[in-house]
């Protein structure tokens, strides 16, 4: 005849054996989740460097009008001193 404590640790068996079958089944289900996870933590790398990117190309941008209008204005400046020195030595 058993006694308590062994009917008590059968008890216990079935009972932990079933609680991995619910865990192993809970895997299982969470495995598309933990795809999607990564999928997700992919797509938020590659917005992160795109925005990245695009904030580069701005300060790209930037620095190239810049250096553009500071060589139209250089070259205004030459044109309209040229056109003041020729005026000005015409008027005497």
């Amino acid at each position: 005849m058993a006694t308590q404590v062994e009917i008590l640790i059968q008890s216990l068996t079935i009972e932990v054996n079933t609680l991995k079958e619910r865990v192993e089944a809970l895997r299982g289900e969470t495995e598309p989740l933990r795809e999607i996870t990564k999928q997700i933590a992919v797509i938020q790398h590659q917005l992160s460097e795109m925005a990245k990117t695009k904030e580069l190309w701005g300060q790209r941008g930037w620095m190239v009008l810049t250096i553009c209008l500071s060589a139209f204005f250089s070259l205004l400046t030459g044109i309209l001193s040229t056109v003041l020195t020729v005026y000005l030595n015409t008027r005497r």
